[in-house]
């Protein structure tokens, strides 16, 4: 384990004593030859000492906590002493950084019966990509293996990890105090040189329009300018198929169609109601990319989605 650490490896000073300062951290994982994903991740209240911690496993086979491969969810739990540089959680869940800002380790056992054990390495593939100040996004490769009960799935492919720092109210209509109630978090992977993240929230028609994101393409990363996220099909009200136009701040554009694999629908935070969507992405230039499709809403934002488009 490296003897240095960057600021944004480690838990950050709370910039004011609002209870809802939070902190978050979070790995994606993807295993396109078995149809399947899986998330780890802490949600921690630093003002209030207590701290969320996740762990899905998810394919084809069901779509809901209730019929996925593996949930478990625990809230409350208390923040511990340490830093992310090494965290370990009373619900069996281990983050690690071996390289500051590119190399992590993540470790999970579950805490009723060991079920679920887990043992990935995460490697970036490009510098973190920073949102404003206070939250980055980075592609990497992932080696490792979990286990289900007598099953063993070998990983060797592509993931993102997602840190986040910042007062997060989980009330109202709109995401953070804002008015979008919908938005978009949709990533993929084609190789370490090529891919894509896309951050957009909903201008009211139903499109997420791009507020954040970038482009990697021939190992060169460059923020996005512009663009929109549309949903082209969806089944039981979550998304099958989805089409990103966007550019970057180089003048390279970005065309991706995208087809959900698999689908996972829970609350991710007390007010964020997501499906998440192993995606395959063609890409313009003809490349293969995977990764994911986040369909995110409010829980209000979602009671009048489904209101308003019944049967969809």
């Amino acid at each position: 384990m490296s003897d240095a650490s960057h600021p944004d490896d480690k838990i950050h000073t709370p910039t004011s004593d609002d209870p809802f300062w939070s902190e978050t951290w979070w790995f994606d994982i993807s295993v396109p030859e078995r149809n399947l994903s899986a998330q780890f991740s802490v949600f921690a209240r630093t003002n209030q000492g207590v701290c969320m911690s996740s762990a899905y496993v998810w394919d084809g086979s069901g779509d809901e906590l209730s019929n996925c491969l593996y949930q478990k969810i625990l809230w409350h739990l208390p923040l511990p002493e340490g830093d992310l540089v090494d965290l370990s959680l009373p619900n069996g869940m281990r983050m690690r950084c071996s390289e500051p800002t590119r190399g992590y380790r993540i470790q999970y056992q579950d805490p009723d019966d060991g079920y679920a054990r887990v043992d990935l390495s995460f490697t970036g593939i490009h510098e973190p990509n920073y949102l404003g100040d206070a939250h980055l996004d980075q592609l990497g490769s992932v080696r490792g293996e979990i286990q289900l009960g007598d099953q063993t799935i070998p990983v060797a492919g592509f993931g993102m990890r997602d840190r986040s720092w910042h007062v997060r109210p989980q009330m109202g209509g709109g995401f953070h105090g804002g008015g979008a109630g919908h938005s978009c978090y949709s990533y993929g992977a084609a190789s370490e040189s090529s891919g894509f993240h896309i951050v957009g929230f909903d201008s009211g028609e139903g499109d997420c329009d791009v507020i954040g994101g970038y482009l990697l393409r021939d190992g060169v990363v460059s923020k996005l300018a512009s663009g929109q996220r549309r949903v082209v099909e969806r089944a039981g009200h979550a998304p099958t198929r989805l089409l990103i136009e966007a550019s970057d701040e180089k003048g390279r554009h970005l065309h991706a169609e995208g087809r959900c694999a698999n689908r996972l629908h829970f609350m991710m935070y007390p007010n964020l109601l997501a499906w998440n969507c192993l995606t395959e992405w063609q890409l313009d230039d003809g490349q293969t990319a995977w990764g994911e499709d986040r369909d995110n809403w409010t829980s209000a934002g979602m009671r009048r989605f489904r209101r308003e488009t019944p049967g969809s």
